[in-house]
């Protein structure tokens, strides 16, 4: 986190044009104990000005923070397929796309994950208050809609590598698509017929870099490029870093706690057992 919010300032710094982007499944792998972590991730993401944030499988996993986070901050999160109940209602987990202007150029921006990715275990861990709608039948209807509004397309894909790139061959109306969950990555962004596609990694380790040069007409001239990996030596933001390393510790401290109430709970229900069988014995 440290790392990728020093490349991110960096380039505010310089004024670069950017359209920050997140794929989904940021949220920790360790299950309820990160919670701090998490928020972490959320709230720096808040502050370093992201566009548009989809959620992946890990975040609906975790989905009673998920949407107390989602109703209670401000992170422009996108899900085009994925609809959450409230009251009698179904509506878009955040909204179903975003529109985004850099440079004069409008970016219509969507998202789509499979059913395999929330799965009915998910959902029923969710208490059964989110759903997936059809993403292939989304992505043609929301391509088609932006199309009208935007200059650019921007699909996160949270797919599988072959599905991703058969989107991308599929759907005219998408000019880029991102995909970031996977532990397959791509050096820099390339082709699929006429659509851009970017694989940039997974857990927090890389950042895709996608450029585009657009004329004054809005016509994409030139695609550039290069994936960023954060290895230990790469330069860290002191003051996220500490923030980091805070939540971190607290999730290492509420892990212990658990792992203690477990073994307390183990020996009691041995010394019960244990117990029984002596009473049984003598009588």
């Amino acid at each position: 986190m440290a790392r990728r919010a020093a490349f991110i300032d960096s380039l505010q710094a310089e004024q670069t044009p950017l359209l920050l982007l997140e794929g989904g499944s940021f949220f920790s792998r360790i299950v309820s104990d990160a919670r701090f972590e998490n928020i972490t991730s959320w709230l720096e993401m808040e502050r370093l000005g992201y566009a548009a944030v989809t959620l992946g499988e890990r975040e609906f996993i975790e989905w009673t923070l998920a949407e107390s986070l989602l109703t209670s901050r401000d992170l422009p999160v996108v899900c085009s397929n994925v609809e959450r109940l409230v009251g009698d209602d179904w509506v878009p987990v955040g909204s179903r796309y975003q529109i985004a202007e850099v440079n004069g150029v409008r970016f219509g921006i969507m998202s789509v994950i499979t059913g395999d990715h929330i799965t009915d275990r998910v959902i029923d861990s969710a208490g059964g208050r989110i759903r997936v709608l059809p993403p292939m039948e989304t992505t043609r209807e929301v391509a088609a809609l932006l199309r009208q509004k935007a200059d650019v397309v921007v699909l996160l894909g949270y797919l599988n590598s072959p599905l991703l790139e058969e989107y991308a061959a599929t759907f005219e109306d998408v000019d880029v698509i991102v995909g970031g969950h996977m532990t397959r990555n791509k050096k820099k962004p390339y082709l699929v017929g006429s659509t851009i596609v970017n694989l940039s990694g997974t857990r927090g380790q890389h950042i895709g870099v996608t450029q585009l040069t657009i004329t004054p007409k809005n016509e994409l001239v030139k695609i550039d490029g290069e994936n960023v990996t954060f290895t230990k030596d790469y330069p860290e933001n002191p003051a996220v870093a500490k923030i980091a390393q805070n939540a971190k510790d607290e999730t290492r401290r509420l892990r212990k706690e658990r792992n203690l109430r477990r073994r307390q709970a183990a020996q009691a229900e041995r010394a019960k057992r244990k117990g029984a069988a002596t009473r049984l014995k003598q009588d």
